[in-house]
């Protein structure tokens, strides 16, 4: 395939199909030789064009409800992401008050406690929305759609089970472990944590998975699925709000006990590459959670 092809190729399927053999004559016209940057760059930003076309004009003919639904369950996963970061932010913040004298203490726990009593109130909403979804999810059971949510649901009914049962495992063995060993000083605890860590986020995320299979398959009536938008962009509002109480505490902890992220006193440190992790995991789910939003707003408008 020559450069120039491959060029075209950046182009939607259907628009070379129409344009794609005038679009070639005319760069041999005008280009005899190898093109130069400029024009392919022109050719590279033109095709990236005309996909954002072709994509807002296969939305504009989903029907409405299905696009706040679409919004709605793109929320929910970015939700699902944030829950993950959170854990990590309640990890990595344990004990920081002993950190802190009573002269610097207020911004990071007024912080702190933003960000526990928004997760809070931001967690009973996504229940309210499940709950909500509940008369349309008996009514898909009920007229014998299990077998199109099987696969997904016995995944993580499976994962799930295996959660637990390291979970007990870990809570046992902590409870024999001084607060040194349950911090890295044990290497066979540590390892069974990290196991223990990822298992909760596979099961978070293979029971958002079935969440969003079996929405899918749902008929939810347009005031339901108005009420789990509203939701969805509250929810995302509460996100917004734990991501800038977390930075103003992590602000407050880098100026007032930056010892705390070394480990040890005198030992300065402003961040910890899990602390990076956490942040950015945090902010890829808020940007998934306002594009969700974006596309409830633009349903429901056309609703």
């Amino acid at each position: 395939m020559t450069g120039r092809a491959r060029l075209l190729r950046c182009y939607p399927p259907v628009w070379r199909e129409r344009y794609g053999d005038d679009l070639a004559a005319y760069l041999d016209d005008m280009y005899a030789g190898r093109l130069p940057a400029r024009a392919a760059a022109s050719l590279v930003v033109g095709g990236l064009r005309e996909w954002v076309r072709s994509t807002r004009s296969k939305g504009a003919d989903v029907p409405a409800a299905r696009r706040v639904r679409s919004g709605v369950l793109t929320v929910l996963s970015a939700w699902a992401a944030f829950v993950v970061a959170g854990s990590g932010f309640a990890k990595i913040s344990e004990h920081f008050d002993g950190w802190l004298s009573d002269r610097n203490r207020t911004v990071a726990d007024v912080a702190y406690t933003v960000v526990q009593d928004v997760a809070a109130v931001s967690g009973v909403m996504v229940a309210i929305g499940l709950a909500l979804a509940v008369p349309a999810l008996l009514r898909l059971l009920s007229s014998g759609g299990w077998p199109s949510i099987r696969r997904q649901v016995s995944r993580a009914a499976g994962v799930t089970a295996a959660t637990a049962v390291t979970t007990v495992a870990v809570v046992l063995w902590a409870h024999h472990l001084s607060d040194a060993q349950r911090n890295g000083d044990n290497a066979g605890y540590a390892a069974l944590f990290v196991v223990w860590a990822g298992l909760v986020a596979v099961t978070v995320a293979l029971w958002t998975v079935a969440t969003v299979a079996t929405a899918r398959h749902l008929s939810l009536p347009r005031r339901i699925l108005l009420a789990e938008g509203a939701l969805a962009t509250a929810v995302t509002i509460g996100m917004l709000v734990m991501v800038v109480a977390a930075g103003a505490w992590w602000m407050a902890m880098a100026s007032s006990a930056p010892s705390f992220f070394g480990g040890a006193p005198g030992l300065a440190r402003a961040w910890t590459p899990q602390l990076l992790g956490m942040a950015t995991l945090m902010l890829a789910a808020l940007t998934a959670g306002a594009v969700g939003v974006g596309r409830i707003a633009r349903a429901v408008r056309a609703m």
